[in-house]
């Protein structure tokens, strides 16, 4: 009602209250735009530091290798392998450097056009302010004009003078009103284009699968004067280079994903291979202390499987081993904690008699394997972690994991518990997380719920409720 009023009173003032809009809208933009470049250059640091870490670890490898070459001439082969797989590795890394890097630079001119956006929009509404104030001029003008005639006594020059000035009025209410609709639509269809249409689109491309999403948005369709007209087609320009940009992220999220697959698959194939070789050794082996190495190094390769494991699940995909019949959930957890690399200090208490469903087991024994080592890794070395579990009422069991270490503050803890739930898109930070990230896909797929908790006796205690279908009848 406001925007009717004041149309019908003073049209031009309407149409610079419009332009005013549109002009915060771009500098919306804008700084939507130096987000992105913040972002995408963060991004870029990660991947140069994931490069030098992992240079840094082959290096170290290599070294290694030269110095225990004698001694442990068996495993040679098998080091040079993962030396061959890390390098590929560093390969994806540079290229993924240069894909982000590319980014920055495109994000930078999706910047520089948005600065322009603003600039131009900017002498749009000076033009109009100036447009204000010459029309108010010329009715000022005018309306002296007609009071002299009136004043000289000729009423047939002021007849016609008034019917000139009433033509012109018009044509002046005219103009101004079909520039305040064009205005006002092509603030409206903006503001729904930022403000729906383009965050629909990048949420869709932003999911893990993004397949047939529709990234057509639609034209402002502004056809009249040539200032606005042109406004409107680089707004369009705008918005269909955002959504190009968020295509092509997606794409780049997909390439990420095919190089985790690839590289854990070959990874898993190594160890895998390595985990047969120090099996054939155990067997052979009966002196205690080296077989007590070999069951190390063993743990230590299992431990490498579920890392290898882990990119899988980061990449969608899921292992290819199934179990085809149900397990009792205390072996379940006995074989979580035998893939812990200090499996020694974790103590199972008091279980349940109950049975784990076999599509669940895998997932099961990863997503808890993840959770132990989490809490071996952050509480003392010289304390235990304690395991128990509880049948409920209504057919789920909770299992509680309870260690003793420094904790997590509120914040902290709340953070964690969120991405848990609602696991974000696979980003730079899934290194730093990788646990977390894989912890809150497996328990999606299942429909198990976990929950960090502070523990009564200090420490953090990670709640992991099963729901009933994924467990099954006990034998």
């Amino acid at each position: 009602m406001h925007r009717d009023v004041l149309l019908a009173q003073d049209p031009q003032r309407y149409r610079a209250q419009l332009a005013s809009d549109r002009l915060e809208v771009a500098v919306l933009e804008k700084e939507q735009a130096e987000l992105t470049i913040t972002e995408l250059r963060r991004g870029v640091s990660d991947q140069k530091r994931q490069l030098r870490e992992l240079e840094l670890h082959l290096r170290q490898v290599q070294d290694a290798r030269s110095r225990d070459s004698v001694r442990h001439g068996v495993q040679l082969s098998l080091q040079h392998e993962r030396e061959e797989a890390w390098r590929a590795q560093c390969g994806q890394l540079k290229s993924e450097i240069a894909r982000l890097e590319a980014a920055v630079r495109r994000a930078e001119a999706e910047r520089d056009a948005a600065w322009e956006l603003c600039r131009e929009l900017e002498e749009e509404l000076a033009r109009i302010e100036a447009d204000v104030e010459r029309a108010a001029q010329e009715r000022a003008e005018e309306e002296e004009h007609l009071r002299r005639a009136a004043a000289q006594g000729a009423p047939e020059n002021f007849q016609e003078e008034l019917a000139r000035a009433y033509r012109a009025a018009e044509a002046l209410r005219l103009t101004a009103a079909q520039d305040a609709a064009a205005l006002e639509h092509l603030r409206e269809v903006a503001q729904d284009v930022a403000r729906r249409r383009l965050p629909e689109i990048v949420a869709q491309l932003s999911s893990p699968d993004p397949l047939d999403v529709d990234t057509s948005v639609a034209s402002l369709g502004v056809h009249d004067r040539t200032e606005i007209n042109q406004v409107a087609r680089a707004f369009d320009e705008v918005q269909q280079e955002a959504v190009r940009l968020a295509a092509e992220q997606a794409l780049l999220r997909g390439n990420i994903n095919a190089m985790f697959t690839g590289l854990s698959r070959r990874t898993l194939g190594l160890v895998q291979r390595q985990l047969s070789l120090l099996t054939h050794l155990q067997s052979r082996v009966s002196d205690p202390d080296q077989l007590a190495h070999l069951f190390r190094l063993d743990n230590l390769t299992t431990k490498m499987r579920r890392n290898g494991e882990n990119l899988l699940v980061l990449g969608g995909e899921e292992p290819g081993q199934r179990w085809s019949h149900p397990a009792a959930l205390v072996d379940v957890l006995r074989a979580s904690a035998a893939e812990v690399e200090q499996y020694e200090r974790i103590q199972l208490g008091q279980l349940p008699a109950a049975d784990v469903a076999s599509p669940v087991i895998n997932d099961l024994v990863h997503l808890l394997a993840e959770l132990l080592e989490n809490a071996t890794s952050f509480s003392s070395p010289q304390t235990l972690v304690r395991v128990a579990a509880h049948a409920l009422p209504d057919g789920r069991v909770l299992v509680e994991i309870h260690d003793t270490g420094i904790g997590l503050s509120p914040e902290d803890l709340a953070g964690i518990n969120q991405r848990l739930a609602s696991p974000p898109v696979v980003d730079v930070a899934v290194s730093r997380r990788m646990g977390l990230y894989v912890v809150g896909r497996l328990s999606q797929r299942h429909d198990i719920r976990i929950q960090l908790r502070p523990s009564d006796t200090g420490g953090t205690t990670a709640l992991v409720m099963l729901p009933q279908r994924s467990l099954a009848q006990a034998a």
